[in-house]
């Protein structure tokens, strides 16, 4: 039976995140009234319950994917309707991207890798376009990988999970965050880096959807096979 918050009547649990439960919703007051939404539904004592030294991290994670959610309204990156606090439960409120992500996509549609360069190329647009927005307000990813592209039920693309993208205006280009199988070697290595970091993880994700490699350190490294596909010169100079 569906629970009633202030403005939304929880439908289903959908996942399970980092922090905490993403469930379905429908809008039920106000804006976007009769909107199925995505919730990330978080647990604020969870947090508090783990390692002291890490809380700040946890919090200020939260805090900036709310700001960047916020602050940037464009089609190809997931917006924030509303935060709604409730007891010792935060709940972000966003567009129900319904098709999932780009790896359970790959999982159950193309185990044996995507072997169609228009959509991989369209995928990449969608994704360089958000990348330009983001760039545009002086804000850089830092964790683009497969399982933060996200699909609506429109076919249209868009960039999530923005818990530790950094300012370039405020620095944030020195520390060691992201997925190390898409991370670029400046990170790994600690050393300064930019915007460019995104465009290194997006052309790794670019390969392994054309093998479908989950992995980059238990597998081998994935290449354009020519063998298998006839990739354009544009393709391969990306």
């Amino acid at each position: 039976i569906p629970k009633p918050y202030e403005i939304l009547w929880k439908i289903r649990i959908t996942d399970k995140g980092s922090y905490g439960l993403i469930f379905e919703g429908l809008i039920i007051k106000y804006s976007h009234l009769g909107e199925h939404v995505a919730v990330k539904s978080i647990n604020l004592d969870n947090i508090e319950d783990r390692k002291l030294s890490y809380l700040g991290v946890r919090i200020n994670y939260i805090k900036n994917e709310i700001t960047v959610m916020t602050k940037m309204i464009h089609p190809n990156l997931i917006r924030c309707y509303i935060a709604i606090t409730k007891g010792n439960t935060l709940n972000i409120v966003m567009p129900l991207m319904s098709y999932g992500d780009l790896s359970i996509i790959m999982s159950f549609k193309y185990s044996h890798g995507l072997h169609d360069e228009v959509a991989i190329s369209t995928i990449f647009k969608s994704c360089l376009i958000a990348l330009d927005c983001m760039n545009s307000h002086k804000f850089f990813h830092r964790d683009i990988k497969a399982s933060n592209i996200f699909f609506a039920s429109d076919g249209s693309c868009r960039l999530g999970d923005y818990g530790i993208s950094a300012s370039i205006k405020k620095g944030g280009n020195d520390s060691y965050v992201g997925s190390l199988c898409w991370m670029v070697p400046e990170v790994a290595m600690g050393m300064s880096f930019d915007y460019k970091v995104d465009i290194w993880s997006l052309g790794i994700i670019g390969l392994c959807t054309f093998e479908f490699t989950k992995s980059l350190i238990d597998g081998p490294i994935p290449t354009l096979d020519d063998k298998v596909f006839n990739w354009s010169q544009e393709f391969k100079d990306f």
